[in-house]
């Protein structure tokens, strides 16, 4: 990790819908003006040079399987995992009977009503397409999905349509309840 100093450094807003894209061309956009200013800097002397924090900061690179929603978590942080997947990225999953679902884009607004239900049922149709589907807190509308490797759309599933978990996030429990099945087999074979 680089631990220098810093040289220039500039801030750049994240918008309530600003996707991972969104994000990714500011900064593109921000590269030239940034190292033309650095190398000027440097060339005169006004650059003043700034020490990080002792040790720099970290943070962990996503890896497989990060990708997966879990339908239990509150609605910002679902829909701010959509967001910071989305393309170029390689997008949010979900299942959709024991299928893989891309979820491109969603909406949420957190002056939404918060309540208790079944988290990842399909709730509702959304007004201009898309689903409403029940988090962990409140509600998302989905509004571009892509199914295998279909085309990209805007979901119309039934409402009470529910939306798998994380397979992988799920394998503990599976184990653990197989684990105490085969105890109960095994406990019938010795009676």
């Amino acid at each position: 990790i680089d631990t220098g100093d810093i040289l220039v450094q500039r801030a750049l807003p994240i918008h309530w819908t600003d996707t991972y894209g969104d994000v990714l061309a500011r900064v593109v956009d921000a590269i030239p003006d940034l190292v033309s200013e650095t190398v000027a800097g440097l060339a005169d002397g006004t650059v003043v040079r700034q020490p990080q924090p002792a040790g720099g900061t970290y943070f962990g690179g996503r890896g497989e399987g990060d990708e997966w929603l879990n339908w239990s978590d509150t609605s910002l942080n679902i829909y701010n995992k959509i967001r910071g997947i989305s393309r170029p990225g390689p997008g949010a999953r979900t299942l959709l009977c024991d299928r893989p679902v891309v979820i491109w884009s969603a909406e949420y607004d957190p002056t939404w009503p918060k309540y208790l239900a079944t988290p990842g049922q399909v709730v509702g149709r959304a007004d201009g397409g898309g689903v409403v589907v029940k988090t962990g807190d409140s509600t998302l509308v989905l509004r571009e999905v892509q199914l295998d490797a279909m085309a990209v759309e805007s979901p119309s599933w039934a409402i009470g349509t529910r939306l798998g978990q994380d397979p992988a996030g799920m394998l503990p429990a599976l184990l653990a309840r197989m684990a105490a099945l085969e105890g109960q087999l095994i406990g019938r074979s010795h009676a």
